[in-house]
């Protein structure tokens, strides 16, 4: 018999983990990149996507960075192959192209670009801005979940902590390996699992260790489809631990 937990963004509360609402909070209050003169990018993207699915429950940080990474795809793919509007990829359902142009790409756009001058080739303008604003966004995400994170050692959790390791030791005298995963972007149970107990999990790379930082790894892939026996702890939409590159 095999144990599998979900865990979502409220099982990481108890440790100060912050909401999703509040995250987006900090995203759509941050000032480096700026539309129509005073409004955040965040905010714009995020007030534009709410009018469109009309229901707010729908959008949160990760739609505005999934839609900045949808519109970067768009005029990357555009400079790249050099394609006509009917042949490059869609543009995001969310907003018209000369909407766009008029508005993210305005003048706190041009005045970036005279400030960033030789840090980007010609042609890739469009492209610099918002990855830039991306690198930003996840930034502050990553700061937000290592602070809980790094944090989780703490004697105000030592009890918290307890419980969940023997939560975990409980589960295992009775059953498999427990397979977890988790929307949150944290290592939070493997650390505090594997300081614990010891009980190592495999995050769905070559060589990978709970307790260590992600720099560059493989997926292994093969072990991820085959063995399903395994301690799991799979970061479902990605870790503040893994490292996010551009190809400009």
């Amino acid at each position: 018999m095999k144990t599998i937990l979900l865990l979502g963004a409220g099982a990481a509360i108890p440790w100060g983990g912050m909401k999703s609402d509040e995250l987006t909070v900090l995203l759509n209050k941050d000032t480096d990149f700026i539309v129509n003169e005073s409004e955040s990018l965040a905010g714009y993207l995020y007030s534009h996507i709410v009018e469109f699915y009309r229901n707010k429950i729908w959008v949160n940080f990760e739609t505005i960075i999934d839609a900045l990474e949808t519109i970067f795809d768009y005029y990357s793919h555009k400079s790249h192959t050099g394609a006509g509007p009917n042949y490059i990829r869609h543009f995001p359902i969310w907003f018209k192209e000369n909407q766009i142009t008029q508005e993210i790409f305005g003048r706190n756009y041009h005045e970036f670009l005279n400030i960033k001058e030789g840090s980007f080739s010609k042609g890739s303008e469009k492209e610099y801005y918002l990855s830039e604003a991306i690198k930003k966004y996840i930034q502050i995400i990553c700061d937000s979940v290592s602070h809980y994170d790094n944090n989780n050692s703490e004697e105000e959790y030592s009890n918290l902590n307890d419980k969940l390791s023997e939560f975990y030791s409980l589960l295992e005298e009775k059953h498999n390996p427990v397979r977890t995963y988790t929307t949150n972007y944290d290592n939070l149970v493997p650390d505090i699992v594997y300081r614990l107990k010891g009980f190592s999990f495999f995050n769905g790379f070559i060589d990978s260790n709970e307790a260590q930082s992600i720099d560059e790894a493989l997926a292994d892939i093969n072990k991820i489809i085959f063995d399903s026996e395994c301690r799991t702890y799979y970061n479902l939409h990605g870790s503040v631990y893994w490292i996010y590159k551009f190809n400009l």
